[in-house]
């Protein structure tokens, strides 16, 4: 891990444009329907793109607003071998200071999170008109998506703990903290939280947890024990309308559920809903009647829901300062509705794009069945 000392002249040296992270959004520019994502709003995520370095991650996403909103933001997976360039990344403030701690923590092959921590999430809001936008991300760490043997709920809240407070550089105010613990505390047996993060350039103090393995009937009772405000049988009723579209199997109804904690208790509530991946290789996205119904139900312009059909597929493309040709994987990840006792109901969608060298493609592709990405071009040159 590089000494603090080093970063600003290492930084110096690594964020030209060619060894950014811009060139893979160039890579996907032909499959961004204006009508989810404009010129405008293109530029400002290139802009945040083309200040952070191409080693951070090979998958990112971008959150899209599926009613009016022209606002596009920024989402980041970065893994352990990714640890020493995030050391490097930011500016010199607090919040980019709060994530040089945690990644130091995460790097100490002595303390907690070295081995408990599996990857980052950061999340980056760009949703004003400046052609410069300030990067000041959330973080989410991730403990893993699978629970393990290891698995209690008081460990990973004890790990979660330690994570946030990392990230704020204190204890969590008390009452947030007692609200946290809650949220642990009323998990059924097989539910768990693989994710729990801060958004450190918001205003108010507020963290998120991720919980998994909540079937409707849990679901509900769980949000009861911890006091959602809002009637629990419009959340049971809005699952049930939006799973009634997905094939049976695992990816129906809300596989992850956000809670947003402050203070003052959960005030926001975030469904996913899956799409399937494989056929998205091909080109393809199932979840049409998903999308139909979230238009129904005023949530999603049709122009932008039609558009997420163009964003499926796979393409080979060649990158200055690259280590060889590439393959970019396109696919919708999740929608995600999310619900405030005091507002009506947004949908967003997640659009993912991957890179991998392309000799590492053809593992890929047979999980897709699929043999060839299309075809290659230049891209960024």
């Amino acid at each position: 891990m590089p000494n603090p000392a080093t970063w600003r002249s290492q930084m110096s040296n690594d964020s030209s444009t060619a060894h950014s992270l811009y060139p893979m959004l160039c890579a996907v520019r032909h499959a961004l329907h204006p009508a989810l994502v404009s010129s405008c709003a293109f530029a400002r995520v290139g802009s945040a793109m083309a200040n952070l370095p191409d080693a951070l991650t090979s998958l990112f996403y971008l959150e899209t607003r599926l009613h009016d909103a022209d606002a596009v933001d920024l989402v980041l997976r970065v893994g352990p071998e990714s640890r020493e360039t995030l050391w490097r990344c930011g500016t010199r403030d607090a919040a980019w200071d709060r994530v040089r701690a945690l990644t130091h923590a995460w790097n100490d092959e002595h303390g907690e999170l070295a081995s408990a921590l599996h990857h980052l999430w950061l999340e980056f809001d760009i949703d004003d008109a400046s052609s410069a936008p300030r990067l000041v991300p959330g973080v989410f760490a991730c403990f893993g998506e699978l629970r393990d043997h290891s698995y209690t709920s008081q460990r990973w809240l004890a790990r979660s703990r330690l994570a946030l407070d990392t990230l704020l550089g204190d204890a969590l105010p008390a009452a947030v903290s007692r609200a946290v613990d809650a949220c642990f505390a009323a998990l059924p047996d097989d539910a768990y939280a693989p994710y729990v993060g801060v958004m450190l350039g918001r205003p108010a103090e507020s963290v998120r947890i991720c919980l998994t393995q909540l079937g409707p009937l849990a679901l509900s009772a769980y949000l009861e024990r911890i006091g959602w405000p809002s009637p629990i049988g419009e959340v049971d009723a809005l699952i049930a309308e939006l799973a009634s579209t997905q094939p049976d199997g695992p990816l129906r109804g809300a596989g992850m559920v956000h809670l947003d904690v402050s203070s003052d208790g959960i005030w926001r509530l975030g469904l996913e809903f899956a799409c399937q991946r494989g056929p998205q290789l091909r080109g393809e996205l199932r979840e049409r009647a998903l999308l139909e119904r979230l238009v129904a139900l005023g949530l999603a312009q049709p122009a932008k829901a039609e558009a997420l059909t163009v964003w499926p597929g796979a393409r080979a493309v060649r990158v200055p300062a690259a280590s060889g040709d590439r393959v970019v994987m396109r696919r919708v990840n999740h929608v995600k509705v999310v619900l405030r006792p005091d507002g009506a109901p947004e949908a967003k969608a997640y659009l993912a794009a991957r890179h991998v060298p392309r000799a590492q493609f053809s593992a890929v592709a047979r999980a897709g069945s699929i043999t060839n990405p299309t075809s290659e071009r230049r891209i960024c040159s």
